[in-house]
C-alpha cells in the first residue's frame, strides 16, 4: 500500500529471536531486500545495442486524414443587434485515417542513429527475464551488522 515502515536493527532483532537461526534469517533478510532493490534498478536500465541497417527501419504506410461527414455536438449561442439570443446547433466535422497505398521507410519505435560512430542504436530496458538471468550478487553485509553477526555468534 505504499506505506514505509522503519525500525531500528534491535527490534528488528528482537522481534525475529524466536525465528530459529536468526543470525542467518539476518543475512537472509538483507541479500532478499538488496536483490530486490538491484533487480527494480536494473528494469529502469536503458540497455544500448547496436543493429544492423536492415533491421533498423520498417516501412510504413502513409495516411491521411479525411473528413467523411459532420455530427451535432451542442450549440452555439449568438446575440443579433436587438440582444436577441439565438440559438443554433454546433457541427463539427468526422474524421478518420484512411491509407494512402504509398509507403515509406521510417525508423523503427526506439532506434535512433550515432552520426559519430555512424551505426543504428537501439535503445530499451531490461525485460525481466533478462535481470533474472544476470545472477546479481547482492552487496556485502555493512561493518555494524556483521559485526553484530559476529558478536551473537559468540
Amino acid at each position: 500500500d505504499g506505506t514505509i515502515t522503519e525500525e531500528t536493527f534491535d527490534a528488528y532483532n528482537a522481534r525475529r529471536k524466536d525465528v530459529p537461526g536468526h543470525r542467518d534469517k539476518v543475512k537472509l533478510d538483507w541479500d532478499t531486500v538488496q536483490l530486490d532493490r538491484l533487480k527494480a534498478d536494473k528494469l529502469k536500465e536503458i540497455v544500448e545495442e547496436e543493429i544492423p541497417v536492415n533491421e533498423a527501419f520498417e516501412e510504413v504506410e502513409v495516411t491521411e486524414e479525411v473528413q467523411t461527414g459532420t455530427k451535432t455536438e451542442g450549440y452555439d449561442y449568438t446575440t443579433d443587434k436587438d440582444g436577441k439570443v439565438n440559438i443554433s446547433e454546433k457541427t463539427v466535422p468526422i474524421k478518420t485515417t484512411r491509407g494512402t497505398g504509398k509507403f515509406e521507410k521510417r525508423l523503427k519505435s526506439g532506434v535512433s542513429f550515432d552520426a559519430e560512430t555512424g551505426k543504428f542504436i537501439s535503445k530499451r530496458q531490461f525485460t525481466q527475464a533478462e535481470v533474472d538471468a544476470l545472477n546479481l550478487q547482492p552487496p556485502e553485509l555493512p561493518g555494524w551488522m556483521k559485526t553484530w553477526v559476529a558478536n551473537k555468534a559468540k
